[in-house]
């Protein structure tokens, strides 16, 4: 059996098919005359290479090479253990019980394992890209052929000839007409065919001359093409900085304006205060004594403990002041987990991580150049199981995790301050804040929090599938929620009534946001995809990454939008344009979660590090960058 290929058994093997070495299903099982038992003959013979003979691990007898023979019964058993065709599976990212789960759109045939490569040769629901371009996106093997009668990325034959012409079927066969490479046609066939310089006759002769011409002036053409181009990317250039400096400049002058107003008021304040003071020294007094009180009174309370957060100012996310052109740069990584980080949560001046280890990590990010940074400051521990998700609310970090429990930090003590055991009867994949409630998503079911207390407002089941991933609406009176080829939409308030259901073929929802514009789906098949968040009308799909979207991440304004992949890279999409900006490419392993805090974006990764991204104006080079 091929460890690489996905594989599920219908009905698990019996354990008398597994090597008593490797633990394994038996590969080219071998039975020793010896002691009469089998093994992989890979494991006997890499047990051999450094000695003569080894011992059996179930009765010590000895066991040589020229011992073994093959076991053909047993290597028919194995041949005829029945297997889920790999294309009716998808990964499972829970990584509870089986590594693969069963896609419902998939195959569902039940094939023997010694035939498989036979069945999937020839399966329609393998997965296959379309012919014309690697921009559609990949389908079934059955869906080709209709996918290719509405494909409108077919391209010209004479493309190797330099036409450039792509469209419908239908619309490059009434292209081939008239296409203006159809004239070297055969002038092509003469020069491809001329083996013997002497063979050539009068028609071959004017044939390449007339070939030759033809070159000549495209050749030209297009030169002139690239010049003109040049020089209008060369004049665009000067326009965007001078239109950079004009905008430096009347940003410095609105600075000092607002100094100088407010200068202005405070002189007018003291003057004022000034007369109040002569007219009533005792009342002067008063006042005087009340205000230094209450900054005494104030001024611990900004100030940073070493031993907690006591006295900590929580701010809201603001709009960001991104300016294109700009650039992101990595100036930190934060280490410290030991499992794989897949949640993060961030309310300046902390950012939160939950991983598979079990804790939830608390990073300090007041020093913005990370170069004094105090890193982790505080650990939650409290889980059993892999923290999934977690959320921020009212001062408070909620965390769902594999043991099915909900738990209730405080970001004051750094303590325990709720829980709720068996949340749900399943796994917890993804939890999202309205500020007044909670909501929870588990496998077909939906819970309702009440986000002071934990009481358990209202219970939604049947969603049919994995509830994998959260987004709250922009005015935060509906909650999105992503499962297998479909989204739906609840209010918010009470009694959570379904809003609407979108319903798409992309297949699995791995993360979901929303923003004024859009609806935004990370899905399986590595591309996302936009919907109109008033009408849930399809609008366009995001392509560039080689692998699942498993976050997704907005800016408050919305105008720019992170998307994290199984790639292990994170792509910066300019969502006016729908264009991408920026690839950041620092981590070792699949990027499952992100977190935004002021100009600064932290990235959580398979490799168990938190990348540390912070906002520059201006760019790095003039092509996309890859940092």
């Amino acid at each position: 059996m091929d460890e690489e290929l996905q594989t599920r058994f219908v009905n698990e093997p019996s354990n008398s098919l597994f090597c008593p070495i490797c633990r394994k299903l038996f590969q080219d099982p071998s039975i020793s005359i010896a002691c009469g038992h089998t093994f992989c003959r890979s494991c006997v013979d890499s047990r051999l290479r450094s000695r003569s003979h080894m011992t059996c691990p179930l009765d010590n007898a000895q066991i040589e090479t020229n011992s073994l023979v093959p076991n053909k019964a047993v290597q028919g058993q194995v041949e005829d253990l029945l297997i889920y065709c790999r294309y009716g599976l998808i990964p499972n990212p829970l990584e509870e019980g089986s590594e693969w789960e069963i896609d419902n759109t998939g195959c569902t045939e039940h094939i023997r394992l010694g035939q498989r490569y036979e069945h999937e040769e020839v399966c329609g629901k393998a997965w296959v890209d379309c012919p014309n371009s690697k921009e559609c996106e990949r389908m079934r093997k059955e869906e080709l052929d209709t996918h290719l009668r509405n494909c409108s990325k077919h391209i010209c034959p004479n493309q190797k000839k330099g036409c450039s012409f792509k469209g419908f079927q239908d619309a490059v066969q009434q292209h081939l007409h008239n296409c203006q490479f159809n004239e070297s046609a055969v002038e092509w066939d003469v020069l491809t065919s001329l083996d013997d310089e002497n063979a050539m006759d009068g028609f071959q002769a004017k044939s390449l001359v007339k070939a030759v011409k033809n070159l000549n002036e495209r050749v030209s053409a297009l030169e002139k093409g690239k010049d003109d181009i040049m020089f209008l990317v060369q004049k665009c250039n000067e326009n965007v900085i001078n239109l950079s400096v004009q905008v430096e400049k009347l940003a410095y002058s609105m600075e000092h304006i607002r100094q100088a107003q407010h200068a202005m008021m405070r002189e007018k304040q003291l003057e004022s205060q000034s007369a109040s003071d002569l007219r009533s020294p005792n009342q002067a007094y008063r006042r005087t004594s009340s205000t230094t009180t209450l900054n005494n009174f104030n001024m611990p309370r900004m100030r940073y403990s070493i031993q907690g957060p006591s006295h900590t100012s929580f701010r809201e996310p603001r709009m960001e002041k991104w300016k294109m052109p700009l650039s992101f740069k990595c100036v930190g990584t934060f280490r410290g987990h030991t499992g794989v980080i897949r949640a993060m949560t961030a309310r300046w001046p902390y950012v939160f991580s939950g991983a598979a280890d079990h804790s939830i990590k608390v990073w300090d990010i007041r020093d913005k150049d990370m170069k004094n940074s105090k890193g982790c400051i505080a650990t939650f521990a409290g889980h059993s199981g892999d923290i999934h998700a977690l959320c921020f609310a009212n001062g408070y970090v909620f965390s769902a995790s594999t043991d099915k429990s909900l738990k209730v930090w405080s970001v004051e003590t750094f303590q325990l301050h709720n829980s709720v055991e068996d949340a749900h009867s399943d796994i917890i994949g993804a939890l999202a804040s309205t500020g007044r409630y909670i909501f929870s998503g588990s496998y077909s079911s939906i819970k309702i929090w009440r986000a002071s207390d934990l009481k358990l407002m209202h219970t939604i089941s049947d969603t049919g599938h994995w509830i994998r991933a959260f987004a709250v609406g922009p005015n935060r009176d509906k909650v999105y929620s992503g499962s297998h080829n479909a989204v739906n939409v609840w209010e918010t308030e009470e009694p959570f009534r379904s809003a609407g259901t979108l319903t798409h073929s992309h297949g699995s929802v791995y993360s979901l946001a929303a923003t004024k514009e859009y609806l935004i789906l990370g899905t399986y098949n590595q591309n996302s995809h936009l919907y109109d968040i008033n009408t849930l009308e399809y609008v366009k799909v995001l392509t560039g990454h080689l692998g699942i979207i498993n976050s997704l991440l907005p800016s408050p304004s919305g105008r720019f939008l992170f998307t994290g992949s199984h790639d292990h890279t994170v792509q910066l999409w300019d969502m006016m344009k729908l264009l991408p900006i920026q690839v950041l490419s620092r981590h070792e392993g699949s990027v499952n979660c992100m977190a935004l805090s002021g100009d600064m974006i932290f990235t959580g990764s398979e490799d168990k590090e938190i990348k540390v991204y912070m906002y520059y104006q201006g760019l790095a080079s003039k092509n996309l960058m890859v940092v």
